[in-house]
C-alpha cells in the first residue's frame, strides 16, 4: 500500500484540511524540519502545507523532492497571498488547494488519486456472495468516514441493509469464508469493523431477532468504531504497539463518535447508543462514561462481546491472535462485565460443531 506523507511547519498549527486527510488516508504527518531523516521508498504522494513554512524548509523539501521524481507533489496555500502561490510553484507543487476552502478540496484530490481506499484486495477464489458482501461493507465504511469528515449524511440506510448480504453470504459460503476474506483487508481499521459486523449479524442470525434489530444491529456494528476518523491512520494502523499517549487518545473514540453524530439526525438512537458505549461493562468499569448493567440496553451488549471477541482473534503484526477457544475463555473470565447469558448463546456462532450443527465452508 502506497502511503501519503503530510507537511507542516508546525504540527500544533495544522491545517484542517491535512488533520482530516491524515485520518483517511494511509501515511505520516511530519514537520518540515524532520523531511530530511524521513525515508521516502513507500511514498506515493506528498501534501505540504506551505503556511508558515522557512525558506530552509521550502529549500529541503525541493531538494529531497527532486531526488524521487515519481512522488506527486500536492499542497495548501492559501490563495489570498500571492507568496504562498509563488512558493508553491518554486517548489514543483503540481496540484495545490486553497487552505481557507476547508477539508473538501483535499479528500476529493486525494480519493481522485487513490480512488477507493477502502475496498479490500480479495483473492480471485473468493466466493461471489462473500466477495460481494465484504466489498459492499467496506465501501460502505470508507462513504461513512469521508461523510463524517466532510459533516454530509450518513449512508444509514444503506448500512441498515448490510444484514441482507452478510446473512446471504453464511447461507452461501460460511462464516469461515468471510472471516478470510475480512481479514486480507490493508487496514487494520476497516478489517475491525467489518469483522464485529459479521459477528454481529451471524450472532443475529443465530439469536433470531427481527428484521428490524438486525438492520440497526448490522449498520451499529459497521460503524461503531466511527469516532477514530479523528485519529491518524499512523497510529490506527500502527505495525507496533501504541504507546501510552497513543492509547489515551484511541480511548476517546466513542466521545469522539458522539460529538460527530450530534450533527446527525439521520442516524437513529439505537445506532448512536452501539457507537458510544460498546466500552460499557455492566459492573461500571467500562468508558467513556462508567455504565451500568440497568443502562447498558441488548444490542450494545451483543456488539461489545463481537467487538472484544474479533479483537483478541484478528491478526496484527506486533502480537499473535488468540485462538478462538483462548478469545472465548478471556470472555467468559470477564464475568462482571460482560453478560454471560448473551455470552452463552455466542459459543454456537463460533463453535457450531460443538452443539452438532455443520460449519459451512466455501467449496
Amino acid at each position: 500500500m502506497q502511503n501519503v506523507l503530510f507537511l507542516s511547519a508546525d504540527l500544533d498549527q495544522c491545517a484542517e484540511a491535512l488533520t482530516a486527510a491524515a485520518c483517511i488516508f494511509p501515511g505520516q504527518t511530519i514537520c518540515f524540519s524532520d523531511l530530511a531523516e524521513v525515508s521516502l521508498a513507500n511514498v506515493a504522494i506528498v501534501i505540504a502545507d506551505i503556511e508558515g513554512a522557512t525558506g530552509t524548509d521550502l529549500k529541503t523539501f525541493k531538494s529531497k523532492l527532486d531526488l524521487h521524481p515519481a512522488i506527486e507533489r500536492l499542497g495548501l496555500a492559501d490563495f489570498s497571498k500571492r507568496k504562498d502561490l509563488v512558493q508553491a510553484k518554486a517548489i514543483g507543487l503540481s496540484n495545490v488547494v486553497d487552505r481557507r476552502s476547508g477539508v473538501d478540496g483535499l479528500i476529493n484530490l486525494l480519493r481522485g488519486r487513490f480512488g477507493k481506499y477502502g475496498l479490500p484486495a480479495l483473492d480471485t477464489e473468493t466466493p461471489e456472495k462473500t466477495a460481494q458482501a465484504v466489498v459492499a461493507g467496506c465501501a460502505l465504511l470508507e462513504d461513512a468516514s469521508i461523510a463524517a469528515v466532510l459533516n454530509m449524511a450518513l449512508p444509514v440506510e444503506a448500512a441498515m441493509t448490510m444484514h441482507k448480504k452478510i446473512g446471504e453470504a453464511l447461507n452461501a459460503d460460511g462464516l469461515d469464508a468471510l472471516l478470510g476474506a475480512v481479514q486480507s483487508h490493508h487496514s487494520h481499521t476497516f478489517c475491525h469493523s467489518m469483522l464485529v459486523t459479521v459477528y454481529a449479524v451471524a450472532f443475529a442470525e443465530a439469536l433470531g431477532l427481527s428484521e428490524r434489530q438486525k438492520a440497526f444491529i448490522s449498520a451499529g456494528a459497521l460503524i461503531h468504531d466511527l469516532g477514530k476518523v479523528r485519529i491518524p491512520l499512523s497510529i490506527l494502523d500502527k505495525p507496533g504497539k501504541l504507546d501510552p499517549q497513543e492509547m489515551e487518545l484511541i480511548r476517546k473514540h466513542p466521545v469522539f463518535g458522539r460529538e460527530l453524530i450530534e450533527q446527525h439526525s439521520e442516524v437513529p438512537s439505537e445506532i448512536i447508543k452501539m457507537m458510544v458505549s460498546h466500552h460499557e461493562y455492566l459492573d461500571g468499569s467500562g468508558y467513556p462514561e462508567g455504565l451500568t448493567a440497568d443502562q447498558i440496553g441488548p444490542a450494545v451488549r451483543l456488539i461489545t462481546i463481537c467487538d472484544i471477541y474479533a479483537a483478541l482473534t484478528e491478526r496484527r503484526s506486533y502480537k499473535e491472535s488468540y485462538s478462538p477457544r483462548q478469545a472465548f475463555s478471556v470472555l467468559v473470565e470477564m464475568k462482571g462485565k460482560i453478560d454471560q447469558q448473551l455470552l452463552k448463546q455466542f459459543r454456537p456462532v463460533i463453535f457450531p460443531a460443538d452443539v452438532n450443527v455443520p460449519r459451512r465452508v466455501a467449496r
